[in-house]
């Protein structure tokens, strides 16, 4: 299932990484907040924009919290799919800042968008330390699978 009980110290490891994501894409989720207060009223399209951003970014916050906070080893799967939200966190983020109408809105979504790189990262070396104790599924699985019996592919 890709959990590592057996290694505490890597445990440990991801979830302190897990934690430093999870406070970056809360400060991500501020500042998102304080945009739509101060654009709102002068650009309607960039609060809706915006609005779809700071949803996925809650999400990835949520995705992130949970692993943090559950009691219960920490699997591959539970970091991927956070990662998937903060992937899809930034990409909202992308979408609104292209939108973006005010300079300032728009140097702070990417600012908000390299924060929300650096939680990627962070996740995918927690991913990775994970991976180095107990391998899960994982991408690089699934492409040797691949290659031994074609046809099996990602559920």
């Amino acid at each position: 299932m890709g959990c590592f009980q057996s290694k505490p110290a890597v445990e440990e490891k991801v979830n302190a990484l897990t934690k430093v994501a999870s406070v970056k894409v809360a400060e991500a989720s501020k500042s998102l907040e304080k945009i739509i207060a101060s654009d709102a009223a002068a650009a309607a399209p960039t609060a809706s924009e915006t609005k779809g951003a700071v949803d996925a970014v809650k999400e990835a916050e949520t995705a992130l919290e949970d692993i943090v906070k559950q009691d219960a080893v920490v699997t591959t799967e539970d970091l991927t799919a956070a990662q998937t939200k903060v992937e899809e966190a930034q990409a909202a983020v992308q979408t609104a800042s292209s939108s973006a109408t005010t300079t300032e809105a728009k140097a702070e979504l990417v600012k908000i968008e390299s924060s929300l790189l650096a939680a990627r990262q962070i996740v995918n070396d927690a991913i990775s330390k994970a991976e180095t104790v107990a391998p899960g599924i994982t991408q690089e699985a699934i492409g040797k699978a691949q290659t031994v019996i074609p046809g099996i592919t990602q559920a």
